[in-house]
């Protein structure tokens, strides 16, 4: 099976009579951090309420680790369910720097010094934290690392595409544009090579509406050709 990374799955959209492909190792990278997230938390929520006295606040701090690492899991999850599928669509609608290479790094930084420091505060685990936060922190800046790289390479190819002065309706035609056929002309191109995985991020990045496709559209690529404005992923 391929590892691409769906658009259906990446978009939220329904399933239909799609088969479930499997995960790319960005998405098993992705779902792992969230089953991390949910298991820290709860090691911080079965922590503060075992203790006879315990702060309010520190309850409050784990259950929103907890909520956050739900958002992931449910956002990475590799199994296909309408609710599921619907909780996608809300979270690219309201949180869209979480499909992002970069957001998630940040996100992954934040996580992981929260985690540490309120386990460690609360005397819960505190060798385990320091772990944790590794973990966090090495997730953070290999995503951080190869959102750059990615969004490098695309931004490569969009200079070179701009350089030939062709008109961006003569390179993507009126049906749109497929993410096979754009990796291909990016390869013929400019020698810049995506994988299939890459391509469903890519998409995700260029799309303009939650869809479940991967055909970028003409108005999508005349923007994408167009604006100055770098594409982040």
């Amino acid at each position: 099976m391929s590892d691409r990374v769906p658009m259906i799955d990446r978009m939220g959209g329904q399933m239909g009579n799609m088969a479930p492909q499997k995960p790319g190792r960005f998405r098993s990278l992705f779902f792992f951090m969230a089953c991390l997230t949910c298991a820290a938390s709860g090691l911080g929520l079965f922590g503060v309420v075992s203790d006879i006295i315990f702060s309010p606040f520190d309850l409050i701090i784990f259950s929103y680790l907890m909520l956050f690492g739900l958002i992931l899991l449910a956002l990475d999850a590799p199994y296909y369910h309408p609710s599921i599928e619907g909780f996608k669509l809300n979270t690219y609608k309201f949180c869209l720097f979480l499909t992002r290479f970069i957001g998630r790094a940040i996100t992954y930084f934040f996580l992981g010094c929260m985690l540490m420091g309120n386990l460690w505060d609360n005397s819960i685990a505190p060798f385990i934290s320091f772990i944790i936060w590794g973990i966090f922190m090495a997730a953070s800046v290999y995503s951080m690392i190869y959102g750059a790289t990615l969004t490098r390479k695309l931004n490569k190819f969009r200079a070179i595409l701009k350089q030939r002065n062709q008109p961006a309706s003569s390179i993507c035609p009126a049906s749109g544009l497929s993410m096979t056929k754009f990796g291909e002309l990016a390869l013929a191109t400019c020698g810049v090579t995506f994988t299939q995985e890459e391509l469903g991020f890519v998409a995700n990045a260029l799309s303009q509406s939650i869809k479940a496709d991967d055909i970028i559209s003409q108005r999508e690529f005349e923007y994408w050709m167009t604006d100055t404005t770098p594409v982040l992923i």
